[in-house]
């Protein structure tokens, strides 16, 4: 889904391998990063952190977020959140979706908003009679 989302958002930015930037970066495009960021991100597009790219944020703001790389900070996302199997992540999460391949990792709290499956409902209503 994030790569769906980062077609749609037309122009995207890239901080390359070796770059290190420091401060606020906030705009209506996407970003690739594939070097090292260390400040807050908000985007109206999506952020991809390549494998080998490094954030570290009070917080990021994104449309949607896939992490090959390493984050650290508190991520809100409209969209999804996915964390590739090379990805770390590191904070708080909320996001309308989360997915984490394989070998991912992930320390932190997760706010999302799920719908339990009918035999775990089942489950839990017959706990509250008892």
């Amino acid at each position: 889904m994030v790569r769906a989302q980062r077609a749609k958002d037309g122009a995207t930015g890239r901080i390359g391998a070796g770059t290190r930037v420091r401060g606020r970066i906030a705009g209506e495009g996407g970003l690739d990063v594939e070097g090292h960021v260390e400040g807050d991100v908000s985007l109206e597009g999506s952020l991809l952190v390549a494998d080998g790219g490094e954030i570290s944020a009070t917080s990021l703001e994104v449309s949607d977020l896939l992490v090959e790389g390493t984050v650290r900070g508190d991520v809100r996302a409209q969209g999804d959140i996915s964390i590739a199997s090379t990805g770390s992540l590191v904070g708080s999460v909320k996001s309308a979706t989360f997915s984490m391949e394989e070998g991912a990792h992930f320390e932190g709290d997760l706010d999302n908003d799920f719908e339990l499956p009918a035999e775990l409902l089942e489950l839990a209503g017959a706990g509250k009679r008892r």
